[in-house]
């Protein structure tokens, strides 16, 4: 974790306060190593964010067979160059980092022969939905003349995006590689809400110029801004809806996710490998979920006699899904002040289970998702924020997505909190400190949300159902996912399914289908990630007996970012090891808050 040198005598009692019998040789980098770490991440920013103007110029290359192409050797050489370190002399710390950039470059060369070029949109996640939100302010700045300048570039540059978009499309019809034509309707839903001119999310940089910009400035900028729009964001728009549904939707799929696409099946374990990093096979994800689905459900019954429900578990789910007191709010203040009062509670039990958690970034944000994503994306966080769905605070169902799991999930201890952490931590790789493997994320969310009970939550009855309904649902992803991208199981299966055997209504059901037809393998990171990190937690309980803590087990846990499992397993043996070898006195000398 630290440079060749010792940099200070704080430093040096740092580490010996916290890993306890660290030699030298242990902690120091391999000096070429480390700056091969940092020339990827460097060589990686140039690729796809090209210095400060970084969008726009992404936006004018992504999709063309010559910046396709660049990525693709960039990876390979990479791989290249890595293959000549062997691990068995490096710093712990390097082994974690090599073994993670490995990982990470091994992932996206398995991608890449999937061609999602040709798949450049969908309802859930592309450039005609990142740019809108960047208007409103997210991940995208508005305090200077120079961001200003920046946005209109990245409003201009999205005309050739849109070209290059286009005839990649018009190459996946030729080749069958399309998108399923459900999700082609409601992209073109979308396009109908974003070009709406009145109230068009691209004005809203117009409403926040600082006062201090000289009036000529001022002028100019919403002129070229109302000319931008006027002339290239939304014809740009119109003009990829035309196509969508004159050209591109008479040839889409009728079958979900890659059971639609030529030699998807054989896609499927490429996609599966690159969100979990682990080869795995669908067979046996889909065994894993009848398991555990068998499992919860089970856990379920016996919730709901707890509660003293009679009737089955759907009969149950029906009743949460009707009944009035599980949609409490008028109001969308009273739904944060909701999520307000959740955070609390938690935030005053963290210091029992976390250390570092002052060092988190407390600027968490509660957010609405944006109206036109409101019929495709489920609560999610991003950039600090956590968005949750506020246009209908009446409709909003408590034990639907259960408040509190989902809180934990989202934001404390979940991805804002680990995020946080990770992002924070200036002496990781820049590689690693920026990167977000979806099976460590996602795994640490989903275990985040079995923790609620000593958190202070899951009081009330029905938010531990809730909660136990959440985890089935990941359950439920294992199986559909697979059903989906397999050919196994329709679409109206799936929704069914998800229905049938959780508290959520139909048309979130339908949501979260459609989400995981264009995002395939994407689903099975949580369920697999928590399963691993309960299977560590359980092993290294045993195997340290009193010598374990549960904070200092999660610090150990995150305190290396979002690396492979295998990269964590092996830092945490040489934890366990140190703490065994160690005479025992005491929890007052290991990391912990109390």
């Amino acid at each position: 974790m630290f440079w060749p040198f010792l940099r200070s005598l704080s430093i040096l009692l740092f580490v010996l306060q916290f890993t306890h019998i660290n030699t030298y040789a242990q902690i120091a980098r391999n000096t070429s190593l480390y700056e091969d770490f940092e020339a990827f991440q460097k060589e990686k920013n140039r690729l796809y964010y090209s210095g400060i103007q970084y969008e726009s110029q992404l936006l004018l290359r992504e999709g063309t067979k010559a910046f396709v192409k660049e990525e693709m050797e960039f990876y390979l050489s990479w791989q290249r160059r890595l293959a000549h370190y062997e691990s068995g002399h490096l710093s712990m710390e390097d082994q974690l980092s090599l073994i993670a950039l490995k990982d990470l470059i091994s992932r996206e060369l398995a991608i890449k022969q999937c061609r999602p070029e040709l798949l450049p949109v969908n309802q859930y996640s592309s450039w005609m939905l990142k740019l809108p939100e960047m208007a409103q302010g997210n991940h995208q700045s508005f305090k200077t003349i120079t961001d200003y300048q920046l946005w209109l570039n990245k409003m201009l540059a999205f005309k050739p995006w849109t070209k290059t978009a286009m005839e990649n499309m018009r190459e996946g019809i030729k080749l069958g590689i399309v998108l399923p034509k459900v999700i082609v309707l409601k992209v073109i839903a979308q396009i109908d809400s974003i070009t709406n001119f009145q109230t068009s999310v691209f004005y809203a940089p117009l409403s926040r110029i600082p006062g201090n910009f000289p009036e000529d400035v001022k002028l100019k900028l919403k002129q070229d801004y109302d000319n931008a729009i006027r002339k290239t964001i939304l014809p740009s728009y119109r003009k990829f809806r035309v196509f969508l549904s004159e050209e591109y939707l008479p040839a889409a799929s009728l079958y979900p996710g890659l059971s639609g696409v030529k030699d998807g099946r054989a896609m499927y374990p490429k996609y599966m490998y690159y969100y979990t990093g682990l080869e795995l096979k669908p067979e046996g994800i889909y065994e894993i979920g009848l398991n555990e689905f068998k499992r919860i459900t089970g856990e379920l019954s016996s919730l709901r006699e707890k509660a003293g429900f009679e009737g089955s578990n759907q009969e149950m789910f029906l009743y949460m899904k009707r009944n009035p007191q599980f949609t409490p709010f008028k109001t969308v203040q009273e739904v944060l002040l909701s999520y307000k009062a959740i955070s609390d509670k938690v935030i005053n039990k963290l210091p029992v289970y976390f250390t570092e958690y002052e060092n988190i970034n407390n600027d968490l944000k509660i957010k609405g998702i944006p109206s036109y994503r409101l019929g495709s994306a489920p609560p999610y966080y991003d950039n600090n924020t956590f968005y949750v769905p506020l246009g209908k605070p009446e409709e909003i169902n408590t034990t639907g997505w259960p408040m509190e799991a989902l809180f934990l999930h989202e934001a404390i201890p979940g991805h804002h909190f680990q995020l946080s952490l990770q992002t924070g931590n200036k002496e990781l790789p820049s590689f690693r400190r920026y990167g977000r493997l979806p099976i460590f994320v996602e795994g640490w969310g989903l275990y985040s949300e079995s923790l609620g009970d000593s958190l202070g939550c899951y009081q009330d009855i029905w938010q531990k159902i809730g909660a136990k309904g959440f985890e089935l649902h990941r359950a439920i992803r294992l199986l559909v996912d697979v059903g989906l991208h397999t050919g196994k199981m329709t679409r109206e299966h799936a929704i069914k399914l998800i229905s049938d055997n959780e508290a959520l209504p139909a048309d979130i059901a339908e949501l979260e289908v459609d989400r995981y037809m264009v995002l395939p393998g994407q689903a099975l990171s949580y369920k697999l990630g928590e399963m691993k990190i309960i299977e560590l937690r359980n092993k290294y309980q045993k195997l340290l007996g009193g010598k374990f803590k549960l904070s200092d087990f999660h610090y150990q846990l995150l305190k290396n970012g979002s690396i492979p499992f295998s990269a964590v397993e092996l830092s945490m043996d040489d934890w366990a090891k140190k703490l065994i070898d160690a005479p025992f006195t005491g929890y007052k000398a290991l990391r912990s808050p109390n």
